[in-house]
């Protein structure tokens, strides 16, 4: 199921994400975010266009999970401007 599958991906790219974001210098965490932002976007639409009442708990959880990345890159853009 595309649905599982996609979820799958986001959950491993935030905790990968999240490990690697405390060693990483301010730009290259940024360029790896800015590269899969557009990724989560569109595919959460997708998502949420071929949705069923079973995948709106999947949908709120990658919902979430992009959150989390968010405020991660803001946690970094913040330190780059205070630097």
């Amino acid at each position: 199921n595309y649905i599982n599958t996609f979820s799958k991906v986001i959950d491993f790219f935030y905790k990968t994400y999240i490990i690697t974001l405390k060693s990483m210098e301010t730009a290259e965490s940024t360029k790896i975010f800015e590269e899969i932002q557009d990724i989560l976007k569109y595919n959460i639409e997708i998502i949420e266009a071929i949705s069923t009442d079973k995948s709106k708990r999947i949908i709120t959880s990658l919902k979430a999970t992009r959150n989390k990345i968010m405020k991660e890159y803001i946690k970094i853009l913040k330190r780059g401007e205070n630097a």
